[in-house]
This record gives C-alpha cells, structure tokens and sequence, in this order.
C-alpha cells in the first residue's frame, strides 16, 4: 500500500489528474484527494507506512525471559498433562 501511495504521488507531481490517478493505481477516486491532502502538509513522508505500536506490555523483559524457558522446557515440564 506504501508503494501505491509514493507511485501515486509521482504521478500527481508530474501533473497526473488525481482522477487519473486512482485509475491507474486501481484505488478509489476519493482516496486521491487524502493523498494530495497528505502531500501538501507534509510531503511524501506523510504518504509513509506508520509503525503501530500496540498495547505497552505488562510483562517485564525478565518475565518474558520466564515465559520463553517455559516455553523450551515443554508443556509437561509446565504441569500439564502433555505436550500438545
């Protein structure tokens, strides 16, 4: 989706009509009109992948250091009857 959005805006600063655009991306004609909004407020970087960080975990790094030596001593090492 990244690549469509920087495809997109070369084509529209090479005068491409944003109708134009979305026909030739295969996107919707109002999708055209957020990108040149993006464009114009910050440039192609806005037209960037976001990273999404997600919920903060609650484990600290020593716990999750637990979780993963349960998790290699197996199932049946956790008390459980076997290892599925």
């Amino acid at each position: 989706m990244e690549e469509r959005r920087l495809f997109a805006a070369s084509l529209l600063k090479s005068g491409w009509r944003p109708v134009d655009v979305a026909d030739e991306c295969g996107v919707t004609r109002g999708a055209v009109p957020q990108w040149c909004k993006a464009l114009a407020q910050g440039g192609v970087r806005r037209l960037r992948r976001k990273p999404h960080q997600g919920r903060p975990s609650w484990l600290s790094a020593s716990e999750w250091k637990q979780v993963a030596r349960a998790f290699k001593a197996g199932a049946v090492r956790a008390v459980f009857p076997t290892e599925r």
